[in-house]
Parts: structure tokens; sequence; C-alpha cells
């Protein structure tokens, strides 16, 4: 399998003569590596398929294995729409660079018709520019009436009034319902949420309610596709759509693919705490029994030389109250904030716990952890072994720091076995760890 991929190593500088020069302009375009004279750093890891190679950029500390790659490729089926502040860390597109140079993904045309859809097409679904005429005796909800054709159709027609209809069943020649919708339900398959997927579905079950006729129809054949559109007319209301879809259809035809199903570094730290707790035994009756005390206010003091800076600085950091002090020539101001910073692990098996950071960044030998070290020590009165993890080849201790009663353990973490038990829900680094926070801590065994 390693002849189907060029392996990269998350983090680690390679040679960049083995990109072609396409790739390398789309790789930078991209932020997916990080350029350094003749080599390059990889700022990803997954998947990218150009239409030149395949790549897999495994993560720091794995070796370029065929049994990792598909172990990893695992983490990106299971976490493909994992969230963090409400946004999906995983970055799961086909792009599509034009002649012209633009890059496109698929996820951000599924983006664009989605918000469509759902934001105001909502109460009006796309309909032909030009109204049904309908003569009808009893009043029609929503319906324009028509004076000059009421009164031209009474003589032929007889009692009624003449209304201008939408045409909610449309003619096989004007199909731009029936293409919007199966480029949405296409794409909704690679790309939505499951909101979106609940929030799409209800709306087409809805506008079945309302008597739409929208059917999912092939849309494979890309020229085609591109003249049915074009020969549909929409009122101001819906040229967007109809622009929107054209592009898609044209950019599918034209310029060069490339697939990307990757995590960048700067958000697989995410990912990695998520990894952590699975593997760890993340307990969250645990968490919920602590929580409260990592939720605190704390007192901030800050001198101005003048109100003007105090007013500014108050905006811009949404403070709404503080007490001011006239200090020297300036003055003072006295405000709280809440701090919600909170340990990334609450562990506990076999009747063993101990809270933990899970880092993917810091150096051991150059940080000093004082958050975990003081801060998280203090506010659960010191009862927990306090442990900080850091990605390594091998589950070990690196050291321990003692001050007093305050005790940090921090830990060389594996983070091949890490993720293969989070993947397994195997047991394998829980074990590791509960035996070596036994035989560095001095807290009582029984107490955790």
């Amino acid at each position: 399998m390693t002849n189907e991929y060029k392996l990269l190593v998350e983090g680690k500088y390679e040679s960049i003569d083995f990109l072609e020069k396409n790739e390398i302009d789309f790789f930078l375009k991209k932020e997916l590596i990080v350029k350094n004279g003749n080599s390059f750093k990889v700022a990803f890891v997954g998947e990218i398929i150009t239409t030149e190679n395949s790549y897999f950029s495994l993560p720091k500390n794995f070796e370029k294995t065929d049994e990792n790659v598909e172990l990893f490729k695992k983490v990106l089926n299971e976490y493909r729409n994992f969230k963090k502040d409400g946004k999906t860390l995983l970055t799961n597109n086909t792009f599509v660079v034009s002649n012209t140079g633009d890059i496109k993904s698929e996820k951000f045309y599924f983006n664009s018709l989605k918000d469509y859809f759902l934001d105001y097409i909502t109460y009006e679904f796309i309909y032909p520019k030009k109204r049904v005429q309908k003569h009808s005796t009893s009043p029609m909800s929503g319906g324009k009436i028509d004076v000059f054709s009421t009164m031209k159709n009474r003589r032929q027609k007889g009692p009624g009034i003449t209304y201008k209809t939408k045409d909610i069943i449309n003619s096989k020649d004007w199909m731009l319902d029936d293409i919007y919708w199966s480029v949405i339900n296409q794409l909704s398959q690679r790309y939505a949420n499951t909101d979106d997927l609940r929030r799409i579905t209800e709306l087409k079950d809805s506008l079945n309610k309302e008597g739409y006729k929208i059917e999912n129809i092939d849309i494979s054949n890309r020229e085609q596709s591109i003249k049915d559109i074009n020969k549909c007319e929409v009122g101001i209301i819906h040229q967007p759509i109809k622009s929107t879809l054209l592009n898609y259809f044209k950019d599918r035809s034209i310029g060069e693919k490339y697939s990307i199903n990757v995590f960048y570094t700067l958000k697989f730290q995410y990912v990695w705490e998520e990894l952590l707790r699975k593997s760890l035994k993340e307990n969250k009756d645990f968490r919920n029994q602590l929580k409260e005390r990592f939720e605190r206010k704390e007192t901030r003091m800050k001198w101005f030389s003048n109100s003007e800076e105090l007013k500014l600085f108050t905006a811009d950091n949404g403070i709404k109250k503080w007490t001011e002090k006239e200090v020297g020539t300036g003055i003072r101001i006295q405000y709280e904030v809440d701090v919600k910073s909170i340990p990334d692990i609450f562990s506990e098996h076999e009747n063993k716990r101990f809270i933990g950071d899970a880092k993917y960044y810091q150096d051991p030998e150059n940080s000093e952890f004082e958050k975990e070290f003081r801060t998280y020590n203090t506010l659960t009165e010191n009862r927990y072994p306090m442990v900080v993890f850091v990605p390594g080849v091998k589950t070990k201790v690196l050291q321990t720091r003692k001050e007093g009663d305050l005790e940090l353990i921090i830990f060389h973490i594996s983070v091949k076995e890490s993720i293969k038990d989070s993947i397994e829900n195997s047991n394998k680094t829980i074990e590791k760890v509960q035996t070596l926070i036994y035989k560095y801590t001095d807290r009582s065994f029984q107490t955790y």
C-alpha cells in the first residue's frame, strides 16, 4: 500500500523535490505546507489526492507504515464531523483548480446552495419567472389577482377571478428545481452534518405537503445540466441560485481536481484531546463533580492615562461593570472576568482517578506548565494526581515537579498506542499510565 501514497509525517521538514509545481502552488495556497527554502514543513494530517499523486500525512511520532495509514484512516472517518465551538474541524473537500487559477471546493458550493435552500427558499421555493394564470370561483392563496385577465376570462369562462400563481408542478422543459434539489441531495451525502440533514429533510417534506413536485434526477452529464439550467428563466430573487448552479457544473467540467480529507495541524490538537479522553477513560460524572471549581471569577486592575483610553478598552473587551479610582495623573479600574479554564481529562478507571491536560505543541523540556502545577492543583485541593501528556513514541514519565505539597507528573505518551486504544476501545494506555502514576506520586494511591 505504501506504493499508493507518498507518506509524510506532520510537523517534519521534508524535501520539496517530489512535489510538482502545480501541487506546490496548491499546497501553499491552502496552507497545507509551510515552505522554508528547498524544504517544507507538513501542516496537516490525513489524505490528499492530486492529479499527479496521492499523499498521506501521519501525526507526529508515527512511523511511515501501512498499518499506521490504516489506523489513521479510521480516525479520519470517525471524527469526520467532529466540532469545536460549533465548527467542523475536518476539511473533507474536493477542490477544483480552474483555468484562471481560482480554487473552489464542492463543499463551498454545498454551503452556498444549502444556505439558499434553508434561509429564504423555505417560504418561496424556486419556480419559473412566468406565472401560471388560473381562473377560479374560490380564493387562491399565494396568487395575485390579474384584473385585465379577470374581465376577459369572465366573458369566456364565466364568474370568478383570474389569479397569477406559482407553477409548483413544472413542465419537463423547466427542470431547475429538480436540478437544484439533486445537487443539494448529492452533496449533502458528503458534506452535511446531522443538523444539516435534519433541516434539509424537514424542508423537503414540507414542500411535498404543499404540492411541490421535486424529483431527484440524473445530473451526471455536466454539459446537459448546463444546457437545462440555461433554458430556465427565473426572477431576480432566484438568480443567485441559478448562477451558483451554473458555476458548480462549469467547475466540474474544467480544471484539475484535488481531493482533501485532512485535519489541519492547528485544529488536530482538539481531535488529539478527544482521542486521549477516550483512551484514558474520561469520566463525565467525575468531571461534573469538579466543574464548578474551574468556572470562577478573577479580579483584575488596569491603569489608563485618560477616559478615552478607558472607554476604548472596556468596549473592545466587552467589560460592562467596573469601579474607577484616580491614581496619579490617570484612572485605575477594577473589574471581574469569568475564567473557565478546565483540564482536558478527568480519568477514572478501576476506581483510580487522575486529572490531566493534553498538549500537542509544547516542548516539555522548556515548559513550566504553571497553570497545571499551581492553579489546577490548588482548585482541586491537591487531592488528585495532576498530569500533563505530551506526544511521544513511547509512554513514559519524563519528569515530576514538586514544590511543597504541589506535584505535577509530565508524561510522554505514545501517540500510536493511545490513538489505537481510542479507536479499538482497549486499555493498554490507561493501564500503563496508572502504573507509572503509582510509581511517581507521593499521594496515597487509595485517594484517587
